[in-house]
């Protein structure tokens, strides 16, 4: 009877470091496709942070997506600057697509 429930327990143990096993490999699997998808989306959709970013693609792209964009005068350059520092956050954009979006709009006032 011990030497069955030993067996029994062996099997236990075995079945559950196979599914723990699986379990780890499947979260490696999905969590790698999860990035390589991310990668191959922000590549495809964003614009490209290079020094020669165009302010209104970028303004377009970033602040077109979540509400209809504003006209370049209808603010001046110390509200753009403020508004810009706020939704550089909101709008998860890099120093350069700010600064690109910045020039465009301050050229454009």
């Amino acid at each position: 009877m011990l030497k069955q429930q030993n067996r029994n327990a062996l099997a236990v143990v075995a079945c559950f470091l196979l599914l723990t096993g699986a379990a780890v490999s499947i979260a490696i699997a999905t969590d790698e496709a999860a990035a390589s998808t991310e990668t191959e989306v922000q590549e495809s959709s964003k614009p490209s942070a290079s020094p020669a970013l165009d302010g209104a693609k970028v303004y377009a792209w970033s602040c077109g997506t979540c509400h209809s964009e504003r006209w370049p005068k209808e603010r001046s350059d110390e509200e753009w600057d403020v508004i810009m520092t706020h939704m550089r956050v909101r709008a998860n954009m890099t120093a350069a697509q700010t600064e690109a979006v910045l020039r465009y709009l301050k050229e454009n006032n």
